[in-house]
C-alpha cells in the first residue's frame, strides 16, 4: 500500500561551491525518491544549506562580502547545480531562513525545558576547554586527534577555551546503548545505521564512552542567537541537524510532518558521529521519534587521489552530462561502487563503463530490436503469447520467484514486468544501487543472447514477431524501474514503444502494456564512444 517516504542529503556546507560528493549523495537519494513516486508513496524529498558558522565568516571576509551575500550566491550556484543535474527535491533548505531560525529556537527550549535520563538539566552553562578543528567546526578528544591533527582533515587542531553551553549528550549513554544493542536481533540492512560497517563504527564510538558536547559560541557572530542571553551564539552542528525538522513543519507540525516516521537521511562517512549519535540524543531530549535510518556512503577519490583545488582534479559532473549525457553520469555514480564504501571517479574507467553497459548492452539491444521491427514488421509487432523470461529469472534467482508472482497477481502485472519491480526494490531497499542495476542489466543481458541465439533475421515472419516481440516484453519491463536510474532514456525507450505514461512530478499511472506494440524509430538511446578519439 502507498505510504509517505521522507528522504534528506545533509545540508551542504556553503563555504564553497557544490561537487562530485555532493552530487552523489544528491543522486542517491534522488533515485529513492523517484523509486518511492513510481510507487505511489507521498515523498518528500529536503536538501539544502548549512550557511551559519566560523567559516562562513571567514570565506565572506576574504571575498569581500558580508555572510549573507556569500550565502545567497552559494545557494544560487547550488541551486542551479542541482537543477542542471536533475535532482528532484522537493524543498531547499537555508539556514538563514526565518523558518529556520524560529524551529530552532523552539526546539533549544524544548531542550532546555526537559531532563536527561539521569535527572541533569538536557543544557548547562560551563566553561569549555579542548582541540577544535576549524575546517569541520568539531570539538575532538586529544586521544581523537592524530598526530595533534584534526581526523577528517588532516589540518592541525587548536587548543580554546571559552564559556559555552553545553548539551549533556553523556546523559544519554544509557539510551544510545539499548537503542544499538537492540538492532543486533536484526538484519544488517534493516538497522538503524546502515551500511553493517558504518554501524559497527558507531558502536565503537559508543564504547568509548560520550562527552558532553559544546553547543554555543562566543567568538563566532554569525548564527542565530542563544535564546536568553544573545552573548552566545548556537553552535553551527546543532543549528544545522534542527533543517531536518524545519522541513517537516516543525515546531508547527504541519502538512509535512507526517512524512517524519518515514525518514531516511543520506550521507557521507565524515559526518556520522553526529547523526548517528548526537541527533538522536538530541531528539530524545527534545521528545520527538528518531529517523527511520541513517544511511552513510563512502568517498570519492579521482584517479585515485583526493579531490583537491590546488591539484586541479575536482570533477565537475555538469561538464560531463554536458558532453555525454546527464543519464551516463547518474548511471556511472550509482553502478560503479557497492553503497557505502569509497570509489574513484576516472574518465578512462566512465568510458569504459558507458561503452561496455549503457552503449553495447543496454542503448544496442533497443536500438537493433526496434531496428528490426521496422525491417521486417513495419514497427508493429503482436506482444507474444509466450515468454521465456520467467524461466530465465527462475535460473538466476528460483528464491524470489514467488514473490514476483505474488507481485504479478497483487498489481495486475505480467510475470516480467513484476520481476524488474522485485529486482530494483530489492535493491533499493536496502539501498544497493550498485546491486539494483547490476541485477537488471543480468536480465537485459538474458535478452540480448536471447535475439543472438534466436537470430530473427533468419527467421519467417511468424518467428521474427515472436521473438521481437519476446524482447520488446524485456525492454518494457526494465524501462518503468529505470525511470529513477536514468530517466531520460527510459522515458525515450517508452516513448519509442509507443507507451504513453504520465510520470512525477503529476501522478504516476503507468500504460497497459498494448495488444500490439506500435513502434516510433530514434538514434540510439547512448551513442558509443570513439575512445580513438581526442578527448575534448
Amino acid at each position: 500500500m502507498p505510504g509517505k517516504f521522507m528522504v534528506t542529503t545533509p545540508i551542504y556546507y556553503s563555504n564553497a561551491p557544490a561537487h562530485l560528493g555532493h552530487t552523489y549523495t544528491s543522486m542517491a537519494c534522488d533515485v529513492l525518491a523517484r523509486w518511492h513516486r513510481l510507487r505511489g508513496d507521498d515523498v518528500f524529498y529536503l536538501t539544502g544549506l548549512d550557511e551559519h558558522g566560523g567559516n562562513i565568516e571567514k570565506v565572506a571576509k576574504a571575498s569581500g562580502t558580508s555572510p549573507q551575500e556569500w550565502c545567497d550566491r552559494i545557494a544560487s550556484e547550488d541551486i542551479a547545480f542541482f537543477r542542471e543535474l536533475g535532482i528532484t527535491n522537493d524543498d531547499f533548505i537555508r539556514t538563514t531562513e526565518e523558518r529556520h531560525r524560529i524551529a530552532t529556537e523552539a526546539f533549544w527550549k524544548a531542550v532546555a525545558s526537559r531532563q536527561a535520563p539521569d535527572g541533569k538539566p538536557n543544557i548547562y552553562k560551563g566553561e569549555y576547554t579542548g582541540w577544535y578543528c576549524a575546517k569541520c567546526e568539531a570539538y575532538f578528544a586529544e586521544g581523537e586527534l592524530e598526530a595533534g591533527n584534526c581526523p577528517i582533515h588532516g589540518t592541525p587542531a587548536e587548543k580554546l577555551k571559552e564559556e559555552t553551553y553545553f548539551f549533556h549528550l553523556s546523559g544519554y549513554q544509557g539510551e544510545l546503548d539499548r537503542l544499538f544493542e537492540g538492532e543486533l536481533a536484526k538484519p544488517a540492512e534493516e538497522r538503524f545505521v546502515y551500511p553493517e560497517t558504518r554501524f559497527n563504527e558507531v558502536r565503537g564510538i559508543l564504547r568509548e564512552g560520550l562527552r558532553d558536547i559544546s553547543i554555543s559560541r562566543t567568538k563566532v557572530g554569525w548564527g542565530f542567537p542563544v535564546p536568553g542571553d544573545p552573548n552566545h551564539v548556537i553552535y553551527v552542528w546543532f543549528d544545522a541537524l534542527i533543517n531536518y525538522l524545519t522541513g517537516a513543519g516543525y515546531p508547527g507540525k504541519g502538512e509535512r510532518w507526517g512524512h517524519w516516521d518515514s525518514v531516511i537521511h543520506v550521507m557521507a562517512k565524515e559526518i556520522i558521529r553526529f547523526h548517528a549519535l548526537l541527533w538522536p540524543a538530541m531528539l530524545m531530549a527534545a521528545g520527538i521519534p528518531l529517523p527511520r535510518k541513517v544511511v552513510v556512503h563512502g568517498w570519492w577519490t579521482v584517479e585515485g587521489d583526493k579531490m583537491s583545488k590546488s591539484k586541479g582534479n575536482v570533477v565537475d559532473p555538469r561538464e560531463f552530462s554536458r558532453e555525454f549525457s546527464l543519464d551516463s553520469v547518474r548511471y556511472f555514480l550509482l553502478r560503479e561502487i557497492e553503497f557505502g564504501v569509497d570509489g574513484d571517479f576516472s574518465r578512462k574507467r566512465f568510458i569504459e563503463r558507458y561503452n561496455s553497459d549503457l552503449a553495447n548492452d543496454f542503448g544496442n539491444l533497443v536500438h537493433r530490436t526496434i531496428s528490426m521491427a521496422f525491417r521486417y514488421l513495419e514497427g508493429r509487432v503482436k506482444r507474444p503469447a509466450s515468454s521465456p523470461w520467467e524461466g530465465e529469472f527462475i535460473k538466476r534467482w528460483e528464491g524470489r520467484a514467488s514473490r514476483v508472482r505474488e507481485a504479478a497477481k497483487a498489481e495486475s502485472l505480467t510475470f516480467t514486468q513484476a520481476a524488474f519491480i522485485t529486482l530494483a526494490n530489492d535493491g533499493l531497499a536496502l539501498p544497493q544501487f550498485q546491486q539494483a542495476l547490476a541485477d537488471i542489466w543480468e536480465l537485459v543481458g538474458s535478452a540480448n543472447k536471447f535475439l543472438d541465439t534466436e537470430a530473427p533475421w533468419k527467421k519467417e515472419k511468424d518467428e521474427q514477431e515472436r521473438i521481437l516481440g519476446q524482447v520488446l516484453e524485456v525492454l518494457e519491463a526494465a524501462s518503468w524501474p529505470l525511470l529513477v536510474f536514468i530517466p531520460d532514456a527510459a522515458m525515450k525507450l517508452r516513448a519509442q514503444l509507443g507507451l504513453t505514461d504520465v510520470l512525477p512530478p503529476g501522478p504516476v499511472k503507468r500504460a497497459s502494456l498494448p495488444e500490439i506494440f506500435t513502434l516510433t524509430a530514434g538514434d540510439p538511446l547512448f551513442p558509443r564512444i570513439d575512445t580513438k578519439k581526442p578527448a575534448k
